[in-house]
């Protein structure tokens, strides 16, 4: 993307304004440039990006940081998506909480979907306003017990990822998990941000995805075996979460 040197000079001013208000230079985003797999973000309170990691900059074809300083998750994803991501950010600026190892299904750095866990935590200037966040972003392959160890919730996790076909009842994962539908629900809003159904649905989806990428089924078939009513329903429940229809998924990133 070509900038114009008045806006070259507009990106390198709001970047080193923000910066200037931390107190100090920041190592961070070169030391996330060595970490090619875990994508790092700074972001205002208005979460304009300040920042990237070379991840981010891969990850949607830049060439340059300038190409992101000053822009938002609505410039690079669908508006639902991209509504999803800033609400997270919304919540930390205003609570001042950070938001720690949220296990998600969204976009890789490849563009497909996949298995994800997002920390975001508040920057705050020296007086202690929160001034901003910082994000990381990582892919995720291991098992539930890593990421929720000794817990209900973990085996829970690795049923629906390992079956997200299947008839998944939320009373019937509640008891497999030790707790009554109510925890089970409240304690998946805690960790992910959604609840079981939404969460089985997000399951759902990147087990379509990964069959949209590498197989020939028909994208009729794909719905069925993904455990959705009809393929109707899946590609209503695609295209709300990605932006896209499950056919033009598999034409952007089937492989072979």
């Amino acid at each position: 993307m070509a900038l114009s040197s008045a806006e070259v000079r507009r990106r390198k001013a709001f970047q080193s304004a923000f910066l200037r208000r931390l107190g100090g230079p920041q190592p961070l985003r070169e030391l996330f440039d060595h970490l090619p797999d875990v994508a790092f973000t700074l972001k205002d309170a208005d979460s304009r990006v300040v920042c990237a990691s070379r991840a981010v900059l891969d990850k949607f074809g830049m060439a340059s940081e300038l190409e992101i300083i000053g822009t938002t998750d609505r410039d690079r994803y669908p508006a639902r998506m991209a509504e999803v991501f800033l609400r997270g950010d919304r919540d930390v600026v205003t609570s001042g909480r950070p938001l720690t190892d949220r296990l998600e299904v969204w976009y890789n750095a490849q563009g497909a979907l996949d298995w994800c866990v997002v920390t975001k935590r508040p920057v705050r200037e020296a007086r202690g306003k929160v001034i901003g966040i910082m994000m990381v972003m990582r892919p995720w392959r291991g098992s539930p017990r890593e990421l929720l160890p000794g817990s209900g919730v973990g085996r829970v996790v690795g049923t629906i990822r390992r079956s997200p076909g299947a008839s998944l009842h939320v009373s019937a994962l509640a008891k497999q998990a030790g707790l009554s539908g109510r925890q089970l629900q409240r304690r998946f809003l805690e960790l992910f941000g959604v609840g079981v159904k939404e969460f089985v649905i997000r399951a759902r989806l990147q087990a379509a995805a990964d069959a949209l990428e590498t197989g020939a089924a028909s994208i009729a078939t794909i719905a069925l075996e993904s455990g959705f009513y009809d393929q109707s329903a899946f590609t209503r429940h695609f295209r709300k979460r990605t932006g896209m229809t499950p056919a033009r998924y598999r034409r952007r990133h089937a492989r072979g």
